[in-house]
């Protein structure tokens, strides 16, 4: 899809995320899954279980984006390792979506607002359209590379404060 074809959405809103936006998110991992691969199981009921489980156990330290018309066009899924540290587990977006310079600063503000000092993101290399993942990752401020192996590609956000 071309950058024109993409929507732009102007007003937007980050929230929690509750139980009852994971109808939503699971419609962007749907997606995910059959552009990108997200996880290796391809069942579509195994698929549904392993995500939603994700989703109900995270629900607390994950947040969607909302549009003015509260739908959710992206989910970030966040599950704390220790105290002070979290790994991003999923990143669904709505591929129609043309992500914004705001939507990217709106991001790094809910980071800092939240109480890891740093957050982890584990891309594996055997996922489809590896290279746009990573990419994606790098413009939300995962820069840092803290392990790159044969398997997968570790990035790190670490706080500005």
């Amino acid at each position: 899809m071309s950058q024109k074809n993409h929507i732009k959405i102007d007003s937007f809103k980050i929230t929690r995320m509750y139980l009852n936006d994971i109808p939503e998110v699971l419609k962007l991992a749907i997606s995910a899954q059959s552009k990108f691969g997200v996880t290796s199981t391809v069942a579509p009921s195994l698929f549904f279980r392993e995500i939603g489980a994700i989703l109900q156990k995270n629900t607390i330290s994950s947040f969607v984006f909302r549009d003015m018309k509260d739908r959710v066009f992206a989910a970030f899924i966040i599950a704390p390792i220790t105290s002070v540290s979290a790994e991003i587990v999923h990143v669904f977006v709505d591929s129609k979506v043309m992500q914004t310079s705001e939507m990217q600063q709106a991001f790094k503000d809910k980071i800092e607002e939240l109480k890891y000092k740093e957050i982890a993101a584990k891309v594996m290399k055997s996922r489809k359209r590896y290279a746009i993942y990573v990419k994606f990752l790098n413009t939300y401020g995962f820069n840092e590379i803290a392990d790159d192996n044969d398997a997968y590609l570790k990035l790190i956000y670490r706080k500005s404060s």
